[in-house]
């Protein structure tokens, strides 16, 4: 699969968003302000456990998805279509904010995964033929 620039760049550009978007969560304590995280992790014995399970059932995710683009190479275009889901999915923060009047963790980066899905989608959308 031969991705546009514009397309490479929008993926690159997110999964550097990624990382900042992680650590402002972090930084401003997000899963304070999350009751549902609670519920989750009251499965788990202590938080090193659910750290474990957590990063794990991550990575094995994201590994299964690699090798489904390797082995898959005709659906390629369907898992950036999956991809835009990260984009629409983090509006919650922004959403959150609105109806608090307040900061939510968050929401900073939340806007620039908007602006960056707008151009991700832009580009998809223009290459679609070509993938």
């Amino acid at each position: 699969m031969n991705l546009s620039t514009g397309l490479s760049t929008t993926l690159f550009l997110s999964i550097l968003l990624h990382w900042v978007h992680f650590t402002e969560v972090v930084l401003t304590k997000f899963y304070l302000e999350q009751s549902f995280l609670y519920s989750i992790a009251s499965i788990f014995k202590d938080q090193y456990d659910a750290t474990y399970f957590a990063s794990h059932i991550v990575l094995y995710i994201l590994l299964t998805l690699i090798v489904l683009l390797v082995l898959l190479p005709k659906y390629q275009k369907y898992f950036l279509i999956l991809y835009t889901w990260i984009f629409i999915s983090e509006a919650h923060h922004i959403i959150m904010s609105l109806s608090s009047a307040s900061y939510t963790p968050g929401a900073i980066s939340s806007l620039l995964y908007i602006l960056l899905g707008i151009f991700y989608i832009k580009y998809l959308a223009r290459d679609w033929k070509n993938l």
